[in-house]
């Protein structure tokens, strides 16, 4: 996608994280998914927003750091108000006052059962997990920690009333209404995973502290033997519990991860190093399921258990505290951790591996999956994307591993080939689960192989859960009506919606723009444009998202099918002309190998041009860096196969714009200003990396990613742009 897209949304609403759900004191706060911008692509898994609330306007002292959060006085109207009571849940109740009260019996039943009739401490507060593709950014602008916390929210959590003061405002982490069921994917803490599951639910927490014990994860240390400068430097951890559901909609079962409180760590240790891990790009993704179709080459998806548990911290001191009950089951099942239990009923201990959260886990668990891969089994890593790696098998066959994190997609065409390479990743991390067969589940979508030379990409499991809630069942022909980027200015005539349903409006449009860019481009039009009104959307906003859930609800069973005909990528480059509400135009690309699409881009130009010719040349010049980059990747992949590199193909309506780029000067007045940065794709072309080519409007596929197109039209567009019945 064109990167303008997320960026509209990143400036219209800030998309962080990707944990459902956590509590701070007595205070549980809900993650709404939203898709984010990577450093390498904006990979296959929505994170989210954090609801954080400013409280300037109330009354909020400050609680001492020593105190335990306090419950709030039904007659002090202030503190009520800075500290709302949880909302009642399954295990969760409260008095007539609104005072949260202990968990219930059977919860504490189960707990105890498990603990054979002892209970440590009282902390089961669950952290925010890290992001499963593990890509910490440093220097994003989006995640500014590993725990994917603003500052705002990272100070909120570790304060003991979940609030914080900030240059003259008051915030706090804002309560949610926990009476529904748990959504999928949803991240939940100890007690209520118990509320729900009962004794189901400690079977997935011991397998998960038991693997910490076999894989060595970490080593207990008496408290008295750490400096107060150690102990000051002690990190939390907590552990949560989350349904696992396949793509089509499938219940996969229940996992249980424990996760260290990486926003404790001391930042300052990492800020002349870089902790930054790489995650496959989606159109690096696309390009290999399509040469491995047209190839039909054998595919095998592999996913390995624990895998920063694999990776040693080396020299790195990390020292994490585990709560009281954790700990009990910890000594139940290991009984030399008996003798470090302290007086609070916690365990201290040194980080031996890469656990979960860590600011630095991301990168030593890539490093030692890059070198056992690209040094222990002789691969070549794609230098346009490192996370693609390559083998030639003597065979003389090419054999090729995607890597995200810990999911492993391998294909070639001898499969005793990839079953040595998945035997030699077993003998290295000893655990893994691997799927095989025409139809793979990878990455939240659903890659189907059984049509020879087509591999066919849909998610029906996501679009039923963005659809679940949908209560106008009617059906449309299109996503957008023809006045799409038109905006009521009069706020009589569209009035905003009300902040709760503000949120909904965001939380929608995100999970629409995560399906857009991988498995239904023909909404992506629509889509880009709502992402610009996530801020302060308003009635009209949100009758042009309903009419976008319509239409899904009508085309639930379409996606996409890749077709890999050509050695060189072919891309479809269009514009519309000022059709935006100040006068902006509109810039559409589409690229595929043949039929499908591996890339699709909509998105609004950034400046105000002159005539239909400026906006397509515009078009081009934006649209260039995504297809250099895209031949320069297929030509890697090719040469490893033994294959000629060619020129991408750029398809162009304008005969206008063709003739500028191709004499590299402005042939009129009224082309003259155009700035010299615009003619970098002549260059390309004088360098034989592109050749550009004239392509009749009716035929231009990228038109239906530019303007809401009705009809006929659209529907022919939208067949050649999914390349699905």
């Amino acid at each position: 996608m064109i990167a303008e897209i997320d960026d509209v949304a990143r400036s219209e609403g800030r998309l962080v994280g990707k944990n459902p759900k956590f509590m701070v004191g007595n205070h549980e706060v809900v993650d709404i998914p939203m898709p984010v911008q990577r450093s390498v692509d904006p990979n296959l898994r929505p994170p989210a927003m954090r609801k954080i609330r400013d409280m300037s306007h109330v009354d909020t002292s400050v609680v001492p750091d020593a105190m335990p959060a306090p419950l709030p006085d039904p007659k002090n109207k202030k503190q009520k108000a800075a500290v709302a009571p949880l909302p009642e849940t399954e295990d969760t109740e409260a008095d007539d006052n609104g005072v949260p009260q202990p968990p219930t019996d059977d919860v504490v039943d189960t707990i105890r059962g498990a603990l054979g009739g002892e209970i440590g401490g009282d902390d089961m507060v669950p952290t925010i997990p890290p992001d499963e593709d593990g890509d910490q950014e440093k220097d994003s602008p989006i995640v500014p920690d590993p725990l994917n916390l603003t500052p705002i929210e990272a100070a909120a959590l570790n304060s003991k009333d979940g609030r914080v003061h900030r240059s003259g405002k008051s915030y706090v982490l804002e309560e949610i209404d926990s009476n529904s069921e748990f959504p999928h994917h949803c991240c939940v803490s100890v007690r209520n995973a118990i509320g729900k599951w009962g004794d189901a639910a400690m079977t997935p927490i011991k397998a998960e502290l038991s693997q910490m014990i076999d894989k060595d994860v970490f080593a207990p240390v008496m408290k008295s033997n750490l400096s107060p400068e150690a102990l000051s430097k002690v990190i939390r951890s907590h552990m949560f519990l989350t349904e696992k559901f396949a793509p089509d909609g499938r219940f996969e079962k229940v996992k249980a991860r424990l996760v260290a409180g990486g926003d404790q760590q001391d930042r300052s240790t990492y800020e002349t190093v870089s902790v930054t891990s790489p995650t496959v790009g989606l159109s690096s993704l696309l390009m290999v399921a399509a040469i491995a179709a047209s190839e039909r080459r054998k595919c095998k998806v592999i996913d390995v258990t624990g895998a920063y548990l694999n990776a040693n911290m080396g020299n790195i001191v990390v020292h994490m505290r585990i709560d009281g009950m954790l700990a009990s089951l910890l000594v139940k099942l290991c009984p030399e951790y008996q003798k470090f239990v302290n007086q609070d009923g916690s365990i201290i201990v040194r980080l031996k591996k890469a656990l979960y959260g860590c600011i630095e886990s991301a990168k030593l668990w890539y490093h030692l999956l890059s070198s056992t891969l690209v040094s222990g089994y002789r691969m070549v890593p794609n230098p346009y994307d490192p996370c693609v790696v390559n083998l030639i098998v003597p065979s003389g066959d090419q054999l090729t591993v995607i890597v995200y994190v810990d999911d492993l997609f391998i294909s070639c065409k001898i499969e005793a080939e990839i079953d040595n390479v998945v035997r030699f990743i077993v003998d290295r991390f000893k655990t893994i689960t691997e799927h095989d067969g025409f139809v793979l589940s990878y990455l939240g979508m659903s890659l189907d192989f059984s049509e020879d030379g087509k591999v066919k990409i849909t998610m029906p499991g996501y679009v039923n859960d963005v659809l679940e809630n949908l209560e106008d069942t009617k059906e449309v022909s299109t996503p957008a009506t023809a006045t799409l980027f038109d905006i009521e200015q009069d706020e009589a005539r569209a009035p905003l919606l009300p902040r709760k349903e503000a949120k909904v409006f965001h939380t929608m449009v995100a999970k629409l723009l995560y399906l857009a860019k991988r498995a239904r481009p023909d909404i992506l039009t629509a889509v880009s444009f709502l992402t610009s009104r996530v801020q302060s959307p308003t009635v009209e906003d949100q009758a042009k998202l309903t009419r976008v859930l319509k239409y899904l609800n009508g085309t639930r069973a379409l996606g996409i099918v890749l077709v890999h005909k050509h050695n060189y990528p072919v891309a479809f480059c269009d514009a519309s002309y000022g059709v935006h509400h100040d006068l902006k135009s509109h810039t559409g690309l589409f690229i595929t190998l043949g039929e499908g699409p591996i890339f699709v881009g909509s998105s609004k130009q950034k400046i105000v041009v002159k005539s239909s010719t400026e906006a397509e040349l515009v078009a081009l010049s934006d649209a260039s860096n995504q297809i250099l980059w895209t031949r320069e990747f297929l030509c890697v992949q090719l040469k490893y196969a033994g294959s000629e590199c060619m020129p991408a193909v750029i398809k162009e309506d304008n005969m206008s714009t063709i003739t500028l780029l191709r004499t590299d000067k402005a042939q009129s007045q009224r082309t003259k200003h155009i700035n010299i940065r615009y003619f970098y794709l002549k260059d390309r072309q004088d360098h034989g990396e592109v050749v550009i080519e004239h392509m009749p409007t009716g035929e231009m596929i990228a038109d239906v990613l530019t303007k809401p197109l009705q009809g006929s039209q659209f529907m022919y567009l939208r067949s050649k742009l999914l390349n699905h019945s």
